[in-house]
């Protein structure tokens, strides 16, 4: 527990609601999350349905999570404990980690996220935490620069920062993520040992642009464009299957960083990645013995830090660094199916958690074929609507062939504008059908991969949603190339001449030929060769 968390005044919930899926329908037997009388979603009586924390009636419970009940509310934990898991804005966030996160966010507005706290007065502290907290920030969300935490720093940071040209993203909301950075590693850790290390991170100059690479990152080619850009922070919108993730472990990413160098970053990726990518940039691998730790490989919801990376958040970027340091072992274990915890709950653990670059896949080997009915079961649940994305990367490696079919439908179900949590989805469920297509006898996903490879073909598939940052580009278009980057997962002779077809007609060239590489054991050799990538980790 962090050390803010006892400086929180009472707050009373006052309404509870339920969350609204884009167009996502339930699919599978909704028979697994304490429901004795086994009734379907959306039915008109009140007896007991998924995700019910009663086990009867539920007239009057506003802790289930009941679609056709207006009194149920956003709590469904499939143990059947109410354990803060309720949402009562419908975000995708629980009213617990919204107003302990930091910045803090309102649990009873939904364009007040985690993600994207909302700071009037750009300090570094959100508007929640200003009025909710007692001696947090100067307690007031409409005046900045009084807030003691924007004291005068032990060492201050001045950055040069640009976004790119078709990411819409302001000056002020920049400044507050560098401020809400600094502020992260300036909070003392009760969980970890933890030092505050007073640390100023500051823009410098206007706010650039740039057009190099692509606002969407899907490829290390686009990557390297982007790291060559002369700034030291660079703003992306999204990012998948880079920063020299294995060849056959491709997953969302939301930042990278080369050590002595610079780091690209996803907009809205949350204030401790902005941290632990520019902890990188000072030269400090990944350290996992507590999960608090800033530094560590893929926990999010971090600020630890110990003395040796105090110091070096404290001092200027080292230059000339002649031996790089590969990236520390992965401690997945924490992860890892508990004695006794039941695979349901096991998977909720998994599916629920927050994390910097996808859940490690060694933490993925016991998912199988008895757990894919349940997640397909789970990716439409609205309790677990800021969780798909996770979900969709845990069916792709459960092995069950039968998957496929939930994992095609999923792109074409989103509606609308998309959040981040969501667009990952799409992303995980295409780059998962490429990993089942290999268990699916009858070809079918193999061949929707192949086609999908056009623009044209997604257009005809009626995919129907949109993102704020793709500044009105082709959907269709992020889906051809996800396709391709899916291919490259498959071990398939036909997907190699597919994309062999496509390198010598130049189609989504960046893309084709990396997957190429990924099918005929290339792959590794390409990465090995000298390059910056070789400093980098997410």
């Amino acid at each position: 527990m962090r050390l803010r968390l006892s400086w929180i005044i009472g707050i009373a919930l006052t309404s509870l609601c339920v969350l609204t899926l884009p167009a996502c329908d339930p699919v599978g037997p909704f028979s697994f999350l304490n429901d004795n009388d086994n009734e379907a979603v959306n039915d008109n009586d009140n007896a007991s349905d998924v995700g019910d924390n009663a086990n009867g009636s539920d007239a009057g419970n506003t802790n289930s999570a009941d679609p056709d009940n207006a009194n149920t509310g956003g709590d469904a934990d499939p143990t059947g404990a109410v354990d803060g898991d309720v949402d009562s804005d419908g975000d995708g966030f629980s009213d617990e980690e919204e107003t302990t996160s930091f910045p803090g966010s309102d649990p009873n507005n939904p364009n007040d996220t985690p993600d994207n706290p909302i700071d009037t007065d750009g300090d570094g502290c959100s508007d929640f935490d200003e009025t909710n907290f007692v001696g947090f920030c100067d307690g007031n969300p409409n005046t900045g620069g009084d807030d003691p935490l924007d004291s005068t720093a032990a060492f201050t940071f001045n950055m040069t920062v640009a976004r790119h040209t078709d990411l819409v993203v302001s000056e002020a909301e920049v400044d507050a993520k560098l401020v809400a950075a600094a502020t992260v590693l300036r909070l003392v850790e009760t969980e970890c040992p933890d030092v505050a290390t007073d640390t100023a991170f500051v823009r410098t100059g206007s706010l650039g642009t740039f057009d190099a690479g692509g606002a969407s990152v899907t490829t290390e080619a686009q990557l390297d464009d982007v790291f060559a850009v002369d700034q030291d922070v660079k703003v992306v919108e999204f990012m998948v299957g880079v920063c020299g993730v294995p060849a056959d472990d491709m997953t969302v990413v939301l930042g990278c960083a080369s050590a002595g160098g610079t780091l690209v970053i996803v907009a809205t990726a949350p204030a401790d990645v902005w941290a632990h990518e520019w902890g990188h940039v000072q030269g400090l691998t990944h350290r996992d013995e507590c999960p608090r730790n800033v530094m560590h490989s893929f926990e999010l919801e971090t600020n630890a830090v110990n003395e040796f990376e105090r110091t070096a958040f404290l001092n200027e970027t080292p230059t000339g660094f002649a031996k790089v340091v590969a990236p520390a072992e992965m401690d997945w274990q924490p992860l890892a199916r508990t004695e006794g915890e039941s695979m349901q709950a096991w998977l909720t653990r998994l599916a629920t958690g927050r994390y910097l670059a996808g859940i490690p896949a060694p933490a993925l080997a016991e998912v199988g074929l008895m757990s894919a009915s349940l997640l397909e079961e789970m990716l439409w649940l609205p309790e677990f609507a800021g969780s798909q994305g996770n979900i969709a990367r845990m069916i792709g490696y459960s092995g069950e062939g039968r998957a496929c079919s939930s994992m095609i439908a999923c792109p074409t179900r989103m509606a609308g504008e998309l959040s981040f949590d969501q667009l990952a989805a799409v992303a995980e469920s295409i780059l998962a059908v490429g990993r089942l297509s290999k268990h699916d006898d009858s070809g079918v996903a193999l061949q929707w991969l192949i086609e999908g490879t056009s623009a044209e073909a997604w257009s005809a598939r009626g995919v129907n949603w949109s993102y704020a940052s793709l500044q009105g580009r082709s959907a269709a278009e992020l889906s051809a190339r996800l396709s391709v980057m899916a291919l490259g997962l498959t071990d398939s002779p036909a997907a190699l001449a597919h994309l062999r077809t496509l390198a010598e007609n130049s189609i989504v060239a960046a893309e084709v030929k990396e997957a190429i590489a990924r099918l005929d054991g290339t792959w590794q050799a390409k990465m090995a060769q000298p390059s910056l990538r070789l400093l980098r980790q997410p």
